[in-house]
């Protein structure tokens, strides 16, 4: 019994240092259109993550690529990233997300391929009873081009949830 209890803990101590090491996957593709390489680079111990790749078109060579950086900080987040179209366009984005006591405030900015750029905050807040959340997107001028505003409520047994938002025809939410 003590040895079974002995074993089941080394394995634990063996098993936490091996998952606080760094770990990278890259992973290549070669189809009759494209080939290319991705790869994923996570640091637990250090709250890094990273992921770049790239894609060649075999038609004429064209090189599209896209690099990811999130870290973790002592009160939340950030994360920005580039990408590169294959007409050579690039677009790229940051952001920013800190815990508050009840909830989060975040905000970030992006330009996009066509050079138009975007701004964007947001905020969250928790209560005994549910939930509210609000995000907004700016352009280049300051104008909301994009709203969303969200709040549930539980009580005796019930959710209730009320969603509000406009933007603009035409303006769509990246997938």
């Amino acid at each position: 019994m003590h040895k079974l209890v002995l074993a089941t803990l080394a394995a634990g101590l063996v098993a936490g240092v091996a998952s606080a090491q760094p770990v990278t996957r890259t992973r290549t593709t070669d189809g009759p259109n494209l080939s290319g390489s991705s790869t994923v680079s996570v640091d637990r111990a250090a709250g890094t993550a990273q992921r770049q790749g790239e894609l060649v078109r075999k038609s004429d060579g064209a090189v599209a690529s896209r690099e990811v950086n999130r870290q973790r900080t002592e009160t939340g987040m950030t994360a920005s990233g580039t990408a590169t179209n294959f007409q050579g366009q690039t677009r790229s984005w940051d952001y920013q997300r800190d815990r508050t006591a009840d909830g989060y405030v975040a905000s970030g900015s992006a330009t996009g391929f066509n050079g138009q750029s975007y701004g964007y905050a947001a905020q969250g807040t928790r209560a005994d009873g549910g939930f509210a959340r609000s995000q907004t997107v700016t352009d280049g001028s300051g104008a909301v081009v994009a709203d969303r505003n969200v709040r549930v409520n539980r009580a005796d047994g019930q959710v209730s949830r009320q969603t509000s938002g406009s933007r603009p025809q035409g303006f769509r939410r990246r997938r």
